[in-house]
């Protein structure tokens, strides 16, 4: 059966008419703390970043390359084989062995001796990570009946921004624990962060093991759910609908060059710029991060449905532009700020914006995405944004801070002006995608 040019869906019948059970809402669950140790996996370097600098001998720049872009490259090079398997074969067990490859090369971290174990270990995490998503996205999607779907993905969505303000505050009050056990005399010799990455991989090999035992694979929903299109077909049908999915990808990429780029690098910012230690600036941008990645990916992706649903499709579908507009402007000012508390409240405002506007994104692809390309969309999304946000936002804040010469001004400057970049970007492909993103959310209202 050929798989139609047209980005819409026509859900199964019966799937209509189910109703999630309770192994679907735990199973749910599971994914979501997968996706929450995800972050929390790649995100702890962040708060480790001054460590490890020390520590291996690194430059900013060498530290920005091994977070972001050798993260990113390769998890763009793993995503579309480990998408297609998701769209042709079992996702339960390339989920189940993504998460035990991510772990298992978290913890051995922990012993990383040099710039180049450190970074291949980084690839290995990248790769482990890119099997979750798109797997799980499409997973989720054929879990839960048309009428819970939404709220599903959005759970699943917003769980992940947990994770990321998980990795700050848990982070920190892990990190102080190790301090006080290595002051006390346990494992002498050895460094903070070394324990920590052992400790934040723990987690996900033992939740592999619930998973196994809860998680069934679903049926796939959708009048397409025989076909098995081809890499080409997929293109194909990416490049029949215009600017949708490109405009909307790259734009979204721009959006997470932002996000990732002041991510990675603001924890050592109010260290440097205010003196705080390392526990005080995870609290501070962990509270930051739960308001703006929760409460953002919750409020825009139920706005974005709820416009579509109301036929204020004008207005739907340029929430991704006018919001992401706003939040870079916010993040742009945010470095210049005269107070810890009030650089990391401009960041959760801009936050709050720029994650949503990213969610949503992501959630309304896996309505208009035909069922059995779902994965592959979702990959090829990731990909994209992963190049530009992980693989350009670290190191370009690394790069252009060099218009301010001394810390913390470096930072400063290297912030806001990556935002500015974002924010043309953000213009330029939301821009691109508005007209046929209000046709594609008109077919499926």
């Amino acid at each position: 059966m050929a798989v139609s040019n047209k980005a819409a869906i026509v859900p199964d019948a019966t799937a209509c008419q189910a109703s999630a059970s309770w192994r679907a809402w735990t199973t749910l669950a599971i994914l979501a703390s997968f996706y929450v140790l995800s972050f929390v996996d790649r995100f702890i370097m962040a708060l480790l970043l001054d460590p490890l600098k020390t520590d291996l001998v690194l430059s900013d720049l060498q530290l920005g390359f091994v977070f972001g872009t050798a993260f990113s490259i390769f998890y763009v090079a793993a995503s579309i084989p480990l998408a297609r398997f998701a769209d042709t074969r079992n996702r339960k067990a390339l989920i189940m062995a993504g998460v035990l490859f991510w772990s298992s090369c978290t913890a051995l971290t922990a012993f990383a001796s040099n710039y180049w174990v450190l970074s291949v270990l980084r690839i290995g995490l990248a790769i482990g990570e890119a099997a979750l998503v798109p797997a799980a996205m499409s997973f989720i999607s054929d879990l839960f009946p048309p009428r819970h779907r939404l709220i599903a993905l959005t759970l699943f969505s917003a769980t992940a921004m947990a994770g990321s303000s998980l990795t700050f505050l848990a982070g920190a009050a892990l990190i102080q624990f190790i301090q006080s056990l290595l002051l006390a005399g346990f494992a002498p010799g050895w460094q903070v962060w070394r324990a920590v990455f052992i400790a934040v991989a723990m987690p996900g090999l033992a939740l592999v093991a619930l998973f196994s035992l809860v998680a069934r694979e679903p049926a796939r929903q959708g009048q397409d759910v025989d076909a098995k299109p081809g890499l080409g077909e997929i293109l194909s049908h990416m490049q029949s609908n215009g600017w949708l999915y490109f405009g909307l990808f790259i734009g979204d990429g721009f959006v997470l060059m932002i996000m990732h780029g002041t991510a990675a690098w603001a924890p050592t910012y109010i260290q440097r710029a205010f003196g705080a230690s390392v526990a005080e600036a995870g609290y501070a941008f962990g509270i930051a991060q739960a308001v703006a990645g929760g409460g953002g990916t919750i409020v825009l992706s139920i706005l974005l449905r709820k416009l579509a649903d109301a036929k204020q499709l004008s207005l739907a579908a340029a929430l991704p532009i006018a919001a992401s507009i706003g939040g870079a402007l916010i993040m742009i000012v945010a470095p210049f700020a005269m107070s810890k508390l009030s650089f990391v409240t401009f960041y959760a405002f801009a936050g709050f914006l720029l994650i949503g506007t990213s969610n949503a994104v992501t959630i309304a692809l896996q309505y208009f995405a035909p069922p059995r390309m779902r994965a592959t969309l979702t990959a090829i999304l990731l990909m994209i944004t992963s190049i530009i946000g992980m693989g350009l936002g670290p190191v370009l804040v690394a790069s252009l801070g060099r218009f301010g010469r001394a810390a913390p001004l470096a930072l400063t400057w290297g912030i806001s002006l990556n935002s500015i970049a974002g924010m043309v970007g953000c213009i330029l492909f939301f821009g691109l995608s508005l007209r046929i993103f209000r046709e594609a959310l008109q077919r499926n209202a």
